[in-house]
């Protein structure tokens, strides 16, 4: 007995036939499962196999799509795996499991030994989340995943392993792209740092880990959208620009209008930013937790994100966020951003790719705010001739300190063209203001330029006592309401 495995969403009407489907999974050579995450039938038993795995990975449940791989409830399913030389095959178990009744045993004869699993389905788009779960007799064993595609390099991901169960979530998009992995070829369990205990595998699965927070996958042009896909946002619009955030910063930015294929990203191998340079020492740690707030305002076709991120060793609750940034994103590539910086960070960068075909030129803005007369820097980097796409345009100001310089200048390093704003340290917690556009794609020269950068500068309070912005979208306020996302850190060796 058997079923189709063409990957398809089931839609929650056809919550009985996803039922069904599991039921036929256990009976199938490969139980190989599709459906939405959320389209649990109607009163499952607490202990069904469905269930099981809904309470073990929240993931499972938040998901929009779902491809179980191996659920090892079948001993036919170990026919997919071999083993290192030297080394005994694995076995089939039904103690310890992650889930349901079954999963695979691993005896290895030494300190280190691999695993090579060949997927009975190659073909991986449309879902950007790995999960797997690994039971380790002891602790401090190393676990390093290797994904190889069929086309591209390998990706590798490292993991501390506890003793029990560790169930890891492996971000695709974060490995791979956007666009995923693509037809998988194999993927490579090797572990090293072993006791002498067994190891168990359980439960291999794929997820669509994306909620639309705005808009859809389709839009008319210059539509809003805004997608929570795991630890990412991505905000953009339609047929014009997407921004792909991550713990506060922008990491990837694609021209829709000239890539909507999104196979260029013009952000820099770091990411976007903004950076910190000169950043105080704790900044130079992980992040261990980033909580994020997010809403849309549809009326004004506009996203908000807020992000506070902490470094250190341990996660935290009680103590303030070592940073906070702030995001108010407009259909028309306008990008309104606050930053909390704790410490005296003196300069903020922008990177892009350099072969991206960016010219950069620098440019001023005198402005009267009060009795103060400001100047605000700025710097286009501009995209013409053969490579002319999306340009960029950014500045950045202490908040109500327009008495502090800010001086801005480029520079090229290691394959990234550096925009950096640095100015004094006004002391104690920082706070700084700034304003990006990434869209239209003809900006161009710096007269073009200045209209925005005035309209950004006029809406910003530049000396103390100067009159705040509003909390209306269509400026460059970031200043909305939201919801809170829950905390989130990973385990992860790099």
């Amino acid at each position: 007995m058997g079923y189709s495995n063409t990957i398809g969403k089931l839609g929650k009407n056809n919550a009985a036939l996803l039922g069904l489907l599991t039921l036929l999974s256990s009976c199938t050579q490969t139980p190989t499962r599709t459906g939405p995450a959320s389209a649990v039938p109607a009163g499952p038993a607490p202990d069904s196999l469905f269930a099981q795995q809904t309470l073990a990975y929240p993931a499972f449940e938040e998901s929009a799509d779902f491809l179980v791989l191996c659920d090892f409830e079948s001993p036919r399913q170990l026919q997919h795996f071999d083993a290192s030389a030297n080394q005994p095959a694995p076995s089939h178990v039904t103690t310890p499991t992650a889930t349901g009744q079954g999963a695979m045993a691993v005896d290895p004869t030494g300190r280190e030994t691999q695993l090579v699993f060949q997927p009975n389905i190659s073909r991986w788009e449309g879902y950007n989340l790995f999960l797997t779960a690994i039971h380790s007799g002891s602790d401090g064993a190393i676990c390093r995943v290797e994904f190889q595609p069929l086309d591209g390099p390998a990706r590798t991901r490292s993991y501390l392993l506890q003793r029990g169960w560790n169930k890891l979530q492996i971000d695709l998009v974060e490995l791979f792209g956007p666009g995923g992995p693509g037809r998988m070829s194999k993927v490579v369990y090797a572990f090293s740092s072993l006791a002498d205990q067994p190891l168990h595998v359980d439960d291999i699965m794929l997820l669509d880990h994306r909620r639309y927070v705005l808009g859809a996958q389709e839009g008319h042009e210059g539509a809003m959208y805004a997608v929570k896909q795991g630890k990412y946002f991505r905000i953009g619009a339609h047929g014009r620009f997407e921004l792909v955030f991550l713990n506060g910063r922008i990491d990837q930015w694609y021209d829709l209008s000239t890539d909507p294929q999104q196979q260029r990203n013009l952000a820099g191998r770091r990411g976007l930013g903004p950076f910190i340079h000169d950043a105080p020492a704790d900044a130079e740690q992980d992040v261990v937790s980033a909580r994020n707030l997010v809403s849309a305002k549809k009326r004004l076709n506009a996203v908000r994100l807020e992000t506070q991120v902490f470094f250190g060793t341990e996660p935290t609750t009680t103590r303030s966020p070592d940073q906070a940034w702030r995001y108010a994103v407009t259909d028309d590539g306008r990008i309104g951003l606050e930053c909390d910086l704790d410490g005296e960070a003196a300069v903020l960068a922008f990177e892009t790719a350099a072969d991206a075909g960016f010219e950069a030129v620098e440019g001023k803005v005198r402005t009267t705010a009060g009795n103060a007369e400001a100047v605000v820097e700025y710097v286009l980097l501009r995209r013409m001739g053969e490579q002319r796409g999306a340009d960029l345009l950014a500045s950045l100001r202490p908040w109500k300190a327009a008495h502090l310089p800010v001086d801005a200048a480029t520079r090229l390093e290691d394959g990234r063209l550096i925009v950096e704003f640095r100015s004094e340290p006004a002391g104690g917690r920082t706070r700084v203001t700034g304003m990006l556009r990434v869209w239209p794609e003809n900006l161009d020269h710096l007269g073009n330029a200045e209209p925005h950068v005035r309209s950004f500068v006029n809406r910003v309070p530049l000396v103390p006592g100067g009159p705040e912005t509003t909390n209306d979208g269509a400026n460059w306020s970031p200043a909305w309401e939201g919801q809170k996302d829950k905390p989130s850190a990973e385990p992860e060796l790099e």
